[in-house]
């Protein structure tokens, strides 16, 4: 071999493996960045509620029941400190069972159903 002829250096293939893992790495970290959630203000958790009770009021459901009673209390904590509720509240004397969720998220409406149940 004459000393003017190039030589070609062979990158280390380990090297190369550890770079493609690295991008890897980095797409996957994008698609799994946490997005902030926002929750609701005390006003907007407050307008809901009293949505969902006008809603129940005019079905015929009033505060003097024992079980709303109960969702009263709930839905009270839920609007001073966005407390997430959860769960099935039994209406004595009306065959209904009220059940139902309030989150805190914007992205999500606080939902309450009324179940048929014989007593």
């Amino acid at each position: 071999m004459s000393d003017t002829e190039d030589y070609v250096v062979v990158e280390n293939p380990k090297e190369e493996s550890i770079l493609k893992e690295e991008e890897i790495q980095k797409k996957k970290r994008k698609h799994l960045e946490v997005k902030p959630d926002y929750y609701k203000t005390e006003d907007e958790r407050r307008t809901e509620i009293k949505a969902l009770l006008n809603q129940m009021a005019e079905l015929g459901i009033i505060a003097s029941i024992p079980g709303m009673k109960d969702f009263l209390k709930h839905s009270q904590l839920f609007i001073r400190e966005g407390v997430y509720w959860e769960g099935r509240i039994r209406l004595t004397g009306t065959n209904r069972v009220l059940c139902g969720f309030l989150t805190n998220r914007k992205n999500k409406v606080s939902d309450i159903t009324l179940k048929y149940e014989k007593e």
